[in-house]
């Protein structure tokens, strides 16, 4: 593919000449682009948020760094089989072989979930420093990762920072300010998170179940949320591989589901609102 050629060869330059300004690449960015611009709105949904309900608490329960096996997998089973909605935030340079390409493909058909962009490299592997630097080519990395993954709702979720841009307006970490902007602009809504369900060792969940109950329920109760009576919850899939740990998420799941004031719902029905901080 034409796309992934030309995407390539800028990701090859970037590391060949690492202490180069990375604004030099914005005639790359722009042919890409320009390129892709007639694709922005094509088969694209659009986002329809809910109501706030002063009798409910939403959910919003989001996945990150997809698809990896078995987490993801093991994952979708959970919520498939408990009837959770859910928002997986995929990677593109994730999807390799038969088996995650099967797996994205049941995600995008279950009315039950979405996924959302999570960009292509992650951050050029973790090298959040540059990936932010570089909004020109963060950008197109989200642009090829759109392409890989087939995405239908125009979300996204940055690597690494919790940021948020909706409607011209942006809130979070302001060292990605400008990618959030640049996404917003071609019609991205990107999404941080009000509550992480963190970890060690790479997978390994820090927090207890009734830990993250209490989290999500102290943080309800005094308003500590972006949107009042809504919380975003961050997890990644990997976290979720070895039984115990299963054991864990199935537990985390029960609980909420319990409650008659939760309701889970995927990302794109999240009521936008207003930030303080306007997108010149």
């Amino acid at each position: 593919m034409q796309l992934k050629s030309e995407f390539s060869k800028i990701k090859e330059s970037i590391a060949l000449h690492p202490k180069e300004n990375y604004y030099d690449s914005t005639q790359s960015y722009n042919k890409i682009y320009k390129k892709n611009v007639s694709m922005q709105t094509r088969g694209i949904k659009e986002i329809h948020p809910i109501k706030t309900d002063s009798g409910k608490y939403h959910i919003f329960f989001t996945l990150d760094d997809g698809p990896q096996l078995p987490g993801t997998q093991i994952c979708k089973n959970i919520l498939r089989k408990n009837k959770v909605k859910a928002t997986f935030f995929m990677v593109g340079t994730h999807v390799y072989g038969k088996e995650r390409q099967n797996l994205i493909d049941s995600i995008q058909a279950d009315s039950l979930f979405i996924i959302g962009n999570h960009s292509d490299t992650h951050a050029f592997r973790n090298k959040f420093k540059n990936f932010y630097q570089s909004p020109n080519v963060s950008v197109t990395d989200f642009i090829t990762a759109e392409n890989k993954l087939c995405i239908k709702n125009k979300i996204a979720r940055l690597p690494g920072r919790n940021t948020w841009a909706i409607n011209k307006k942006v809130k979070g970490e302001s060292s990605a300010y400008t990618v959030a902007k640049k996404l917003d602009s071609i019609g991205y809504s990107v999404f941080g998170w009000d509550v992480e369900w963190r970890f060690k060792n790479g997978n390994i969940p820090i927090e207890t179940t009734n830990e993250m109950i209490k989290k999500i329920q102290t943080q309800l109760k005094n308003n500590k949320t972006n949107m009042p009576g809504n919380i975003v919850i961050l997890v990644h899939d990997r976290m979720f591989s070895k039984p115990q740990y299963t054991d864990s998420l199935k537990k985390f799941i029960t609980i909420l589901k319990e409650n008659n004031q939760y309701t889970f719902e995927t990302i794109d029905k999240y009521p936008l609102y207003t930030f303080q901080e306007k997108i010149n």
